[in-house]
């Protein structure tokens, strides 16, 4: 009885800064001139990190997530958008900031994406073409893991389990814990 009342560790999985630059590309391709609000970035690859969970119970991206008053976002990819990291230069080489905007300058190439995170990143794109970014903003308030988790003024992590709690998920977290365990594991070795 004493080992099933354990406390279990968070789930955390191995960011991948290449998947996560090449999904970026292929959401901004999908834009006018290429050019998209860091506000709509990082809001469809929350979405798309999201529904992976719910279909295959590993994200796209690996991104930590993060309850920020406009909604939820992937806290990584922010910092590294914002200058704030090292990977902020070589984001800077395939991006360009144009005010609020991020332009695509030049494509990271697909290599690190499979055929389906590209479906699921042109459908995410698709299911909100026509949804402004407040709007987008509003839709992604009404996740209930951001609901659980409302940073008022302020910004606060989302544990993985808020979410697949959110999608229906719960009940496999912890095999999914031991997977993400295992893909970390083996993403630190080859750093």
């Amino acid at each position: 009885m004493a080992s099933s009342m354990r406390k279990t560790q968070p789930i955390r999985f191995a960011f991948d800064f290449r998947k996560t630059l090449q999904a970026a590309a292929v959401l901004a391709k999908l834009e006018p001139c290429e050019i998209i609000s860091r506000m709509r970035l990082l809001k469809l690859l929350y979405i798309a990190d999201r529904d992976a969970l719910r279909e295959t119970g590993s994200p796209i991206t690996g991104d930590k997530l993060a309850a920020l008053q406009n909604g939820p976002i992937l806290s990584g990819l922010y910092a590294i958008i914002r200058g704030e990291t090292q990977r902020s230069a070589v984001f800077e080489k395939y991006f360009a900031a144009v005010g609020y905007y991020v332009k695509l300058r030049k494509s990271p190439g697909l290599g690190a994406l499979n055929r389906w995170e590209i479906r699921k990143l042109k459908a995410i794109s698709e299911r909100f073409k026509g949804t402004d970014d407040w709007a987008l903003s509003e839709v992604s308030h009404g996740f209930p893991e951001w609901q659980k988790n409302n940073p008022g003024q302020s910004s606060r992590p989302i544990p993985v389990e808020d979410v697949l709690e959110a999608v229906g998920m719960a009940d496999r977290a912890q095999k999914i814990a031991v997977s993400a365990q295992r893909a970390k594991a083996i993403a630190e070795l080859w750093s």
